[in-house]
């Protein structure tokens, strides 16, 4: 056996049980100071338990900074990870020496600002929290280098900051990804033949990830040193050999851990309908959950001890405890800068531009009409050429004969679910458009659907994606805290699925390094499809997973480039359809900008970044030494690509034609369904706006900007008392003849008044319950109502009365209209307009005063 207190092997004797008793938990110390154990704890039982929570709560740490322990909700996992890094934090708070010079207590002050600035941010790629990982397991090996006992916080942060690179390189190079894909299917390989069953796992569920982060604790500090590689071969061998022995071995019992891990997982991932509502698919939460979960716990648990028994983690290795020249620091913040200038993708430039649509005879521009009811018969692709024309994009459809005669003046072509592979001579025709500069975007649905996979793959068969046979799930209700959104132009901003609107569509292969996935399932399956199962069935398999079925890491959107010009493609239509383009105008808008330009050189922009790179890694080298540890000029470049993402990024510009973009509101109303086809949803809103002759568009957290260029502001339900620029920028919305509408009720009624007190109508606290009211001969039905009342000296045209008081309410104000409904259920898509059912009376009601064709 081979203590962790002992010297390098084969570069000093071993130091005898003697000698290693006083210090056990720190190796050979820098410098003649102790540090005496606390009371009541002998040196013995620090090694056993903070010499691996030193080890333990980093890696820990970086696995929930970087979302691989489930589709937990954002709340949850930054609860834990700010616990994990208090506690480390104390740890090292043991050891620090305030002694120091000013300037090295300043530099280690200085690594520990990303923490507060990170875990204040909110962004979908979790580059924030991975940052504050990395900045504190670094900070705390800065801050206790040279004392004895700070051996482990360096281990720890060589673990994490080697981790964290891997990580951020997956995000960036498709190489990078394919090589850890495949190294997530040998993984399945051999655990199949270990459980004679057939598996197919993505990086996530294999474990591969926590393998790497405890094999990169037994990481030499100087990897490159052949003495130190020979000296540790053994004990190296040996670690080497359990990790990926258990990884196997946890895969390969993933089947019988699903079956008893499953009432556990269905209380915790699947609450209970009256909480949070039922999942899409509540029998799948435990491979990509819970699996997942007990695999990182049983890694850490089985190869730290191990690890620390075998001497592998470098324990008795320190840092130099003399402080750094301020020029090797300088020469780390160069090479943070350079990785932001390299790392960092463009934004996409505001885009006026032809959009050319394929139509092979099946296109459908459709939207909502007056006299088609039910959200199922909304329409398909109307809303999205709204959208790109108040953009300033022009749009037309386009034939193959028009391809192959040349598409001189067209910025983007785009291809929906072509039935019918293109002949040769058009094929070639698309890629010299694409190549000359043009972009291509094309979307397919699940399944070979009408037989799209064929003419999909053909046309994508250069840049190396195909879609699969198959449906892509989530194992959370409609992808939440299921995706992994990457950098990149188009995704900038995005946080999660609502902004996406991804629902179920085929999953993406990756054949090929011209292709780079943006946007994966990661806690996902692909559903097998059934080519049996025809007609409304739509080729779909049996919903649920099946052993041999891909499980997590499926790719949902990739992009790849050919010449100069830019590809998108995506494995499902929903996002562009009339009912996922009010969350997803702007991800949309994003999208077209990015494709409407050519691909612009990038020599000034890599030059810059080498260059940068070059002097900082020179400054390094030359005054840190050559026995130094690469560990903050890592770090740098993990910093420098995790704070460039956090650089404000210029709001897309306001939609061209104001009065005809209907704003509806989801920051003041947090309880806002950001959803479809549910009971406690408001789809049938959406809808009527766009028979009135709106294009909606919902607001997360743009406010006032968006209400600037709109024409209709609507809130339903606001909890949240509006802010003085709100109520600005709706009086401008009035003054230049806007329409304000508001429907609320129940007893907090503060905020949806204040919002009123523009137009001199409230709602007052005074329910009147489900009542009846009659418009032209029609019955309406609200569920919830409260009355609605004028102020003093204000005349309301009064539209729904029941008995003595009015339900609905309009006014004038500065030019413009002001509605009240005295009840937001009113608006529900269980008793409004639902995926099939509508209330006729109601919708007819809605659809003439929002068209202003109610009278008194």
């Amino acid at each position: 056996m081979v203590s962790d207190s002992s010297a390098q092997l084969g570069e000093a004797p071993q130091a005898t049980p003697a000698q290693q008793a006083p210090n056990e938990t720190s190796g050979a110390p820098a410098s003649g100071s102790q540090v005496s154990p606390s009371p009541g704890e002998s040196p013995g039982q620090r090694s056993s338990s903070e010499v691996l929570a030193v080890l333990a709560l980093p890696a820990a740490a970086a696995v929930v900074a970087t979302g691989l322990l489930g589709p937990w909700s954002p709340a949850f996992g930054r609860f834990c990870l700010v616990a994990l890094l208090a506690m480390q934090a104390r740890l090292a708070g043991r050891l620090i020496r305030w002694d120091r010079p000013w300037s090295a207590r300043l530099l280690t002050m200085a690594s520990l600002l990303p923490v507060p600035l990170a875990l204040a941010a909110d962004d979908g790629g979790r580059q924030t929290d991975l940052l504050a990982t990395v900045a504190l397991s670094v900070g705390c090996a800065l801050a206790t280098r040279g004392r004895p006992g700070a051996n482990g916080f360096q281990a720890a942060a060589k673990a994490v900051v080697t981790f964290a690179a891997v990580y951020l390189a997956s995000r960036h190079s498709t190489l990078v990804w394919l090589g850890l894909d495949g190294l997530a299917a040998m993984i399945s390989w051999a655990a199949s033949l270990l459980a004679g069953t057939n598996l197919h796992l993505g990086p996530t569920p294999s474990g591969l990830w926590t393998l790497l982060l405890t094999l990169a604790l037994a990481i030499p500090p100087r990897p490159w040193s052949f003495r130190q590689l020979r000296a540790r071969a053994r004990p190296l061998l040996v670690y080497l050999l359990a990790g990926v022995g258990l990884s196997i071995a946890l895969v390969a019992a993933q089947p019988r851990l699903e079956e008893l891990l499953k009432a556990a997982a269905q209380g915790i991932m699947t609450p209970p309908a009256y909480l949070l509502g039922e999942a899409d698919q509540p029998g799948n939460a435990p491979p990509g959950a819970m699996a997942t979960l007990a695999g990182t716990f049983a890694l850490l648990a089985v190869l730290l001890p191990l690890g620390k028994r075998l001497g592998v983690f470098g324990l008795t290795e320190t840092w130099p405890a003399a402080a750094l020249p301020r020029q090797a620091w300088a020469g780390v913040l160069l090479v943070a800068a350079g990785a932001g200038v390299l790392l960092t993708p463009p934004q996409a430039r505001p885009a006026t531009g032809a959009v050319a649509f394929h139509d092979d005879g099946f296109f459908d521009f459709s939207q909502p009409e007056r006299g088609r009811y039910g959200l199922i018969q909304a329409g398909l692709y109307g809303g999205l050429k709204e959208l790109l024309i108040r953009s300033g994009h022009t749009v037309r459809t386009v034939d193959s004969a028009a391809v192959r005669a040349g598409l001189t003046d067209v910025a983007v072509l785009v291809f929906i679910n072509p039935k019918h592979p293109l002949d040769p001579e058009t094929r070639e025709a698309v890629w010299k458009f694409v190549r000359a500069g043009g972009g291509l975007l094309v979307m397919g649905d699940h399944t070979d659907l009408f037989g799209i996979m064929a003419p999909l793959n053909d046309l994508l068969s250069p840049v190396g994606i195909r879609f699969e046979f198959d449906s892509a799930f989530p194992l959370r209700r409609h992808w939440q805290n299921s995706l992994e959104i990457r950098p990149h132009p188009i995704t900038a901003g995005l946080s999660g699925s609502v902004e996406t609107q991804i629902g179920t569509g085929a999953s993406l292969r990756l054949s090929s390094a011209t292709a780079r996935p943006l946007i994966l399932g990661r806690y996902a399956f692909g559903d097998y499809g059934n080519r049996l199962n025809e007609g409304q069935g739509g080729l779909l398999g049996d919903y649920r997973y099946q052993l041999g079925e891909r499980l997590g890491d499926l790719v949902l959107v990739a992009g790849a480039e050919a010449g100069e010009g830019r590809v998108i493609a995506l494995g499902d239509t929903s996002t562009f359809q009339v009912l996922g383009l009010p969350f997803a105008h702007a991800f949309i808008r994003q999208l077209f900008a990015y494709l409407a330009h050519p691909t612009p050189s990038r020599i000034w922009r890599m030059l810059a970044g080498v260059s940068l790179l070059g002097a900082g890694l020179a400054l390094w080298i030359t005054r840190a030494g050559r026995r130094s540890s690469v560990l903050p000029v890592v770090a740098a470049v993990i910093a420098g690509e995790a704070l460039a993402l956090l650089l404000p990024r210029s709001p897309l510009p306001p939609l061209a034609s104001p009065g005809s973009v209907a704003v509806v509101d989801g920051r003041l109303a947090p309880g806002f369904a950001f959803e479809f086809f549910a009971d406690h949803s408001y789809g049938g809103l959406f809808t009527a706006a766009q028979r009135a002759g709106f294009l909606p568009v919902a607001d997360r957290d743009q406010g006032p900007a968006m209400l600037d260029g709109a024409g209709m502001a609507m809130f339903l339900a606001p909890a949240r008392v509006p802010g003085a620029e709100d109520l600005a920028a709706l009086q401008r919305l009035l003054a230049r003849g806007g329409t304000l509408f508001v429907a609320a009720g129940g007893k907090e009624l503060d905020a949806a008044n204040t919002l009123l007190a523009l137009c001199g109508l409230r709602i007052e606290p005074i329910p009147l319950g489900p009542v009846q009211a009659t418009w032209k001969g029609e019955r309406l039905d609200f569920f919830d109502a409260w009355a609605v009342m004028a102020e003093e000296g204000t005349t309301p045209i009064v539209h729904a009365r029941s008995k003595d008081f009015t339900v609905v309410a309009e006014t004038s104000a500065g030019g413009g209209r002001c509605i009240a409904i005295g009840d937001h259920r009113f608006l529900d898509d269980q008793r409004f307009e639902g995926e099939k059912q509508f209330h006729p009376g109601n919708v007819r009601f809605l659809d003439a005063l929002l068209a202003g064709g109610l009278k008194p």
